[in-house]
């Protein structure tokens, strides 16, 4: 089992609180490689040539579900940043053919088994296929904490994450569900509330990025 905190870094005062703490494990997610992160790609490089002075452990969170379409620009993406792997990085990673991709580019990863995943099986191909590249692993948390615990000590034999207070995702799409209605749209994301014509539910914050669009619990 991990025996460490991980904070998630939204600012750059953030950063230096923590780093002054002598935090040493840190999450970031940027504006073009996540659902929630709001970095951009000269401050995701700043902080990871940062990080690495500092000996700092950083996990970049690449958490989209990208189409067909949406593969390639997302690894133009990343390969222009010039971030390049090496022991204190680790990519946090969703979708299985980016997956594949950080796997076969030597960066160590950390499988985000939240959509689907549930059973046993599943989780030891992805074990099996990706051997010592994994970090640890985040299990669905919808699995609750006595099987993640069971899963961790007594099949996998292999770290977990453990998140106290984290959204769920409930719904992704790659189609844009906000921008379209907007007049001017110019921000890298856009949040609203939102209600469904299909059921009672009301209230919901729903988010749109370039890659599509997303509600999650909180």
């Amino acid at each position: 089992m991990l025996n460490s905190t991980l904070f998630s870094i939204k600012n750059f005062a953030d950063y230096d609180v923590l780093k002054s703490q002598k935090i040493v494990s840190l999450v970031i997610g940027g504006e073009d490689f996540s659902r929630l992160g709001e970095w951009s790609a000269s401050q995701l490089q700043e902080i990871y040539l940062d990080a690495k002075k500092n000996n700092i452990s950083l996990e970049i969170e690449c958490d989209i579900l990208p189409t067909q379409q949406q593969f390639l620009p997302f690894v133009k993406r990343w390969e222009s940043l010039h971030i390049l792997p090496h022991d204190n990085l680790s990519i946090r990673v969703q979708d299985l053919g980016l997956l594949d991709y950080f796997y076969n580019n030597n960066y160590r990863i950390i499988p985000l088994l939240e959509s689907g995943y549930h059973n046993i099986v599943a989780i030891k191909k992805i074990q099996e296929h990706y051997g010592n590249k994994i970090q640890h692993f985040v299990l669905s948390k919808e699995l609750v904490f006595r099987k993640q615990y069971h899963y961790a000590a007594n099949v996998l034999c292999s770290p977990i994450e453990l998140s106290l207070l984290a959204p769920i995702l409930l719904f992704y799409s790659p189609r844009k569900l906000i921008s379209p209605i907007l007049t001017h749209s110019q921000s890298p994301y856009y949040q609203t509330f939102a209600a469904s014509q299909e059921s009672v539910h009301k209230g919901f914050v729903v988010r749109e990025n370039s890659w599509g669009g997303y509600r999650d619990w909180e």
